[in-house]
């Protein structure tokens, strides 16, 4: 998913978005990997409720519309 890229990726993410902290970047990667919540939780050591509060969260930092669904804007960035 991210190739050679991860690197550009991380970067991109800590230029445009930096109020998001370390765990919302790494949240993000997994779901642009297409990680489910659950899949996610197990991975970061934290509830799936967590990981749903998280989303919800990030999509305020990115100051997403609700009309935006928050794994597709991942997927493009």
């Amino acid at each position: 998913v991210f190739g050679k890229n991860r690197g550009e990726y991380f970067q991109r993410l800590n230029n445009e978005y930096p109020d998001l902290s370390r765990q919302d970047r790494r949240i993000l990667a997994y779901m642009r990997m297409q990680l489910s919540s659950k899949e996610i939780a197990q991975l970061v050591g934290i509830n799936y409720e967590s990981v749903n509060t998280s989303r919800y969260r990030i999509r305020k930092k990115l100051n997403l519309p609700k009309s935006v669904e928050l794994d597709s804007f991942v997927a493009s960035l």
